[in-house]
């Protein structure tokens, strides 16, 4: 995967939160990784954040995005989204974030009503995809919305995409979940909702054709979810899975999940998603208050995404909990 200039986001921590002065010495905040984050555009009636005199709504969406990146100590971002939002995101920041690109959609548009792509399709353009890829903008696709879409994520329909993220190294970032039920979605979403298509076993058949892919189980808090995922992560090492939404699901459900995968003996394949903007502090409680050592947090909220995306920055193994 070419996330090599990236290489020197978890330095940012040394520098964003290093102490003003002796007097005033703390212990510099641990670095976390967020491998999801939403771009998308901006509200001006967003309850996470003011739209200040001179500014766009989409301004103070990225602002705020940035701001509580910073506040909770996250140095390096995977963000998608529609594709035109997410590299706006990127550029913003471009040692902060890894673009995605989400699709597919369904009549030009995602899950929340947003134009997926510029000239209105539910699926970006393979050249495109590879030429985004080739210049660094893009080092993964996802959020996959196969559920919302009704699409099998092992059809023909998607098999080129993952050929190709397969051939590049790109990072695939599942939407592993049944997804929330009709009053929780934005009116007028999906009219080819398929909540079964987001059991993680229907990508045994495409990891069987690609073992080598990385793919990480996005929302793996599903009791009847967990045991597929769990499978999957016994048979293929490049597999992981993150437990969000954490601030809207229920924490005893999340913590037996992670209780779960630890048990199964997957503790360094778990990885830290915030999911929604403004949620990363939120998050981050739910995985502190987990019934986990202190190494396999640490796992959680770094290490284990450092390997994974292969930047740690001074090259030494991970601490593994």
């Amino acid at each position: 995967m070419r996330l090599h200039p990236l290489l020197a986001a978890s330095l940012v921590l040394g520098a964003a939160h290093a102490p003003a002065s002796a007097q005033d010495a703390t212990p510099p905040r641990a670095p976390v990784i967020d491998v999801h984050v939403h771009a998308g555009a901006g509200r001006a009636d967003s309850p996470f954040y003011e739209v200040r005199e001179g500014e766009t709504p989409d301004g103070a969406f990225l602002r705020s995005a940035l701001a509580d990146l910073d506040t909770n100590g996250v140095v390096l971002a995977i963000v998608g989204g529609p594709a035109v939002h997410a590299e706006r995101f990127r550029a913003a920041a471009p040692d902060r974030f890894v673009g995605a690109v989400a699709f597919p959609c369904t009549g030009g548009l995602d899950p929340n009503l947003q134009q997926c792509f510029e000239d209105g399709s539910d699926w970006p353009d393979l050249a495109w995809l590879r030429a985004e890829a080739d210049a660094g903008r893009v080092g993964a696709i996802g959020e996959l919305y196969n559920v919302y879409a009704g699409v099998p994520v092992d059809g023909p329909e998607m098999a080129p995409y993952l050929a190709l993220a397969a051939e590049l190294d790109l990072v695939v970032l599942a939407h592993a979940d049944a997804g929330p039920p009709p009053e929780g979605r934005t009116p007028g979403c999906c009219p080819n909702f398929d909540g079964a298509l987001g059991d993680p076993a229907h990508w045994r058949s495409v990891l069987e054709r690609h073992p080598d892919l990385r793919l990480i189980l996005y929302h793996a808090f599903r009791p009847e979810y967990v045991e597929s995922a769990v499978a999957l992560l016994d048979l293929y090492p490049n597999v992981m899975v993150e437990t969000s939404p954490m601030t809207r699901v229920p924490t005893p459900l999340v913590h037996a999940a992670l209780a779960r995968f630890v048990e199964a003996g997957h503790a360094d394949r778990i990885v830290f998603g915030s999911d929604y903007p403004g949620a990363v502090g939120g998050s981050l409680a739910v995985i502190q208050a987990a019934p986990l050592t202190d190494a396999q947090k640490r796992a959680i909220l770094y290490h284990n995404a450092a390997r994974f995306l292969r930047v740690d920055p001074e090259g030494a193994e991970p601490e593994r909990p």
